[in-house]
Parts: structure tokens; C-alpha cells; sequence
């Protein structure tokens, strides 16, 4: 009898071993209402594959799970007779999510930085390139890193800046923007330079524009008229 517990305990030590290091290692992301009202939306898990419903109460904290492996997901919000808002959460974030005054929507918007990046460590050994949006306006663009052939949406609220990763540091990727009505610009973008996007008055567009080549330096700034639209110098169409 004394045998037969002493095995049961030690294969439940072996599944405590197993079990609990991957919930430590599961990301999450973080989202606040800061309504009055309880709010309906969405979520996408890449690995899932398919949208689940969610409920958040006014001036509730929710801490939302990505699939093991994963640190990306999406948020949908739907506006009655004003359409959605669609946007790319990431593991380590805080979100806020609430009624946008300007737009007349339910949007989401990045808070800061809720704890420290599972797999920042990992990203920055990566080539990478960053983005900026200097407008006063979440956009949505599009990337594409040549090894992988398919453009990926991507999305960046007013004031934040995104890494962005390449599979090599030797062959440019890319990036594109469309505007209502006007179509859309894209880009070359390289390892290591620094971007950001803004509305241009000349142009009458949303368009990128190089703020900093690889080893110089350079400072974000949300005036456009300070660069003389040279959007982008190392682009080509």
C-alpha cells in the first residue's frame, strides 16, 4: 500500500513539474475599461484561429492569455451603425479600451507597458526596424518580410513607436499605407533605420518618412514640416 502512494506522489510531482513552468511561460496582455458601461468585443488567438467573444464591466482590469508559443493576438470592437476597429495586441501590454470622442467609436488605445516582454530578448538579436506614428490618429499599415512572401497587417496608436523584425538583415522589406480614395504608398524598409508615418499635406496622403539610417542618429518628432518631404530617401516605389 505504502508502494502504491509513493508512486501516485511522484507522478503528481512530475506533472506539478510540467504543468506549472508552462502557465509561468503562457503571455498575456492586459486591458482596462475606462467606460461606464460593460462592453462587448472580440478576440483573435493566432494559434486558435478563430475569434471569441468577451466581456469586460466598467473599470474592470482583464488579463487576456495567448496560446503557448504565440505573442500576438488581436481586439475587434464593434460601433452600432459606425462599423469596427481592429487592432494587433501584443504579450506584455496594458490596453485601454473606451469611447473615442474625435471618432465617434469604441476604440482601443495603448497604455503603457504592463510588464516586462517574454520575447523581447529573443526580438532583439533579430534585425529589426521601427515605426513611429507622429499623427494624432491610430493607423493601420501593412508589412511584408520577403522570406515569409505575405503581407501582415499592423497597427500603431497616436504616439507609439513598434520594433518591427526581419528574417535577414540583408534584404530590405517592405512597407505600405493606403489612404481612402487615393490608393497607396510603399516602401523599401531597411535593418536598423528608424520611420515614422504622418499625414502628408503636400502629397495629401499618409506616408512614411526616414527619420534615422542605420548608425546616425535622429529624434522623433511630430512636426512633418521639419523634413522638407523627404519622405523616405532610401525607398523605392
Amino acid at each position: 500500500m505504502l508502494s502504491v502512494l509513493n508512486r501516485i506522489s511522484a507522478i503528481w510531482l512530475l506533472l506539478c513539474c510540467l504543468v506549472w513552468p508552462a502557465q509561468a511561460q503562457q503571455a498575456t496582455w492586459s486591458l482596462r475599461n475606462t467606460s461606464n458601461l460593460t462592453l462587448h468585443f472580440e478576440t483573435f488567438d493566432y494559434q486558435r484561429g478563430t475569434w471569441k467573444q468577451q466581456v469586460i464591466y466598467p473599470n474592470q482590469t482583464v488579463n487576456y492569455s495567448l496560446s503557448h508559443g504565440t505573442s500576438e493576438g488581436k481586439f475587434h470592437i464593434n460601433t452600432q451603425d459606425r462599423g469596427f476597429v481592429e487592432y494587433r495586441v501584443e504579450a506584455g501590454q496594458s490596453y485601454t479600451v473606451g469611447w473615442d470622442q474625435q471618432k465617434g467609436v469604441w476604440d482601443l488605445k495603448f497604455a503603457h507597458a504592463a510588464r516586462p516582454d517574454v520575447n523581447a530578448q529573443a526580438r532583439s538579436a533579430q534585425p529589426q526596424y521601427s515605426v513611429y506614428n507622429a499623427s494624432d490618429s491610430a493607423l493601420t499599415f501593412e508589412t511584408m518580410d520577403l522570406a515569409r512572401g505575405t503581407w501582415r497587417q499592423q497597427s500603431l496608436q497616436s504616439g507609439e513607436s513598434k520594433n518591427f523584425t526581419m528574417s535577414s538583415g540583408d534584404v530590405p522589406g517592405k512597407i505600405r499605407i493606403f489612404t481612402d480614395g487615393r490608393g497607396h504608398v510603399e516602401y523599401d524598409v531597411r535593418n536598423g533605420w528608424k520611420y515614422k508615418v504622418l499625414w502628408s499635406q503636400q502629397k495629401g496622403v499618409w506616408d512614411f518618412m526616414t527619420v534615422q539610417k542605420a548608425g546616425q542618429s535622429g529624434q522623433y518628432s511630430r512636426q512633418s514640416g521639419q523634413q522638407s518631404e523627404q519622405e523616405c530617401s532610401n525607398c523605392r516605389r
